[in-house]
C-alpha cells in the first residue's frame, strides 16, 4: 500500500480483511490537502519511528483510495479472528480473552516469549492529549475508528507491559495512530 506522499506500508491478512501492519505516516489526505500529523515530543525523527498521531477528523481522510479508516465492526471481527470470546467482544474497557493485545503487538512488545504475532505489528507509538502534551512512547498504541459515539470515537489501546487490549471512545480533538483496512466492495 502507498499513501499520499509515496511512502509505502506493509498489510497482513487476518480473517478476510487485508489491514496496515505499519501505522500512517503521511501529512497529506486521500484528497492530496494538507492534514494535522503530529509526531511524538513533537520531533519529526519519531514519525519515522512510530508513524504519526492523527486527530480523528484528520483520520477520516488519512487513508489512500481503495483503503478506510476501520468501523468498530471491523475491530470486533478482527478480535474475533483473533480468538476473542464473544463474552468479551461485546464488553467495554480491558478484554483479555486471546491475548489479542499480544496477538496485535510487534514481537519487540510482546509480553511473554509465546505471544503467537499476527503480523499486525502494532508500534507503541503512544497518543497526543487535548491539552498537546505526548504520553506512553514506547508504553502504549492507540488505533482510531470510524465509528462514532456522540461526541466521541470509538478505538482500541494495547499496552507493551500487557496482554489484553482496551475497547471504548475517546475525544476526537486526541491525536492516535491509524491503520487502513482496505475496502471490501460488496
Amino acid at each position: 500500500m502507498t499513501d499520499a506522499d509515496g511512502n509505502k506500508y506493509k498489510t497482513v491478512i487476518i480473517g478476510d480483511n487485508c489491514w496496515m501492519a505499519e501505522n500512517m505516516k503521511t501529512t497529506s489526505g486521500s484528497d492530496g490537502s494538507r492534514i494535522n500529523r503530529y509526531c511524538y515530543d513533537d520531533d519529526q525523527e519519531k514519525c519515522l519511528l512510530y508513524g504519526g498521531l492523527y486527530d480523528w477528523e484528520a483520520a477520516m481522510n488519512v487513508c489512500p483510495d481503495g483503503w478506510v479508516l476501520p468501523e468498530e465492526s471491523d475491530w470486533l471481527e478482527l478480535e474475533k479472528n483473533l480468538e476473542m470470546s464473544d463474552e468479551d467482544l461485546a464488553g467495554i474497557g480491558w478484554r483479555e480473552s486471546g491475548e489479542i493485545g499480544d496477538r496485535l503487538k510487534s514481537e519487540n512488545y510482546c509480553s511473554h516469549l509465546d505471544c503467537n504475532p499476527s503480523g499486525f505489528e502494532a508500534i507503541m507509538g503512544g497518543y497526543r492529549d487535548l491539552a498537546g502534551q505526548y504520553f506512553g512512547e514506547d508504553a502504549f498504541a492507540y488505533f482510531w475508528a470510524v465509528s462514532e459515539s456522540g461526541p466521541n470515537a470509538w478505538s482500541r489501546h494495547v499496552r507493551n507491559d500487557y496482554s489484553g487490549i482496551y475497547r471504548s471512545t475517546y475525544e476526537k480533538e486526541k491525536a492516535f495512530s491509524v491503520r487502513c483496512l482496505k475496502e471490501n466492495k460488496k
